[in-house]
């Protein structure tokens, strides 16, 4: 239904363009390698500086459990995305940088990932402005309806609220 109510639905490379500007631009990533102690994570340092794939650490060694699944990849790093403590050092690394930092969870080794290009993301945001216009498309094609429809109620059981499509009980 919600295909039919947004048929024909164009995403602008304007619409695009602010979404990415308030939510991408500017904001770097970060990928994590995740260890239960300071000397772990410092070890795992030195090998990645002494060359061994921060890769292949992070799918040997990582004890997050999400690390085989997304490669330790972490998104974009925004206050409130995510713990503090990680945003603080990510804000505070160079593009390709790695630290280690802890946190509530743990000891953590980031990389921080240059922000990404709107070529990057530009899929992404256009599936995520579809969804929302089709949410939009069937919450207003709902109220339509609801406002439509023609309810008889019992008397002393209430009213038909026709913006939420339901009886709103009798005092």
């Amino acid at each position: 239904m919600h295909d039919a109510l947004t048929q024909g639905e164009v995403i602008s490379p304007e619409d695009v363009q602010t979404v990415f500007s308030v939510q991408y631009e500017g904001f770097p990533r970060g990928r994590q390698l995740l260890t239960e102690t300071e000397a772990l994570a410092n070890e795992f340092l030195s090998r990645i500086e002494a060359g061994q794939s921060f890769d292949q650490l992070i799918l040997d060694e990582s004890t997050d459990p999400r690390a085989a699944v997304d490669n330790g990849y972490i998104g974009g790093v925004a206050e409130g995305a995510q713990v503090q403590d990680i945003v603080d050092a990510i804000n505070g690394m160079a593009d390709g940088e790695f630290s280690v930092v802890e946190s509530q969870f743990g000891w953590h080794v980031l990389q921080r990932l240059a922000p990404p290009t709107l070529a990057e993301v530009e899929p992404e945001i256009r599936a995520n402005l579809l969804l929302v216009r089709k949410a939009n498309a069937g919450q207003a094609w709902l109220t339509e309806i609801r406002a439509a429809a023609d309810v008889a109620l019992t008397p002393g059981y209430g009213a038909w609220d026709t913006q939420f499509g339901a009886v709103v009980p009798a005092p």
